[in-house]
């Protein structure tokens, strides 16, 4: 139960990020949780695989929900990474059903 006495949820985000630098980096993470209410975002944090000697981490907010079948929901996310050896990589795609 989160605040207030709601039920929570997370959502799993993963994909591979734009091409910079000539690589790109894979990340597969769990959103942090978030109260079953209507209009709601997720904090998205992690950390992109380790390529070319470094990687990246992953920290900004989803967009609100969006309704799917069964009563359920994802999000669309779009940001780019923090930077690591001179360069970021943009992220962006669709979390998937909350869970």
């Amino acid at each position: 139960m989160g605040k207030c006495g709601y039920s929570c949820h997370v959502h799993r985000y993963c994909g591979c990020t734009t091409v910079c630098k000539c690589h790109s980096h894979y990340y597969n993470c769990i959103s942090d949780a978030s109260e079953n209410f209507r209009c709601h975002k997720h904090c998205l944090y992690g950390e992109t695989d380790y390529t070319c000697g470094h990687c990246h981490e992953i920290k900004f907010l989803t967009c609100f929900e969006i309704p799917i079948w069964g009563g359920r929901h994802i999000h669309y996310y779009c940001g780019l990474t923090k930077k690591a050896k001179g360069h970021c990589h943009y992220i962006m795609g669709y979390t998937l059903k909350d869970c």
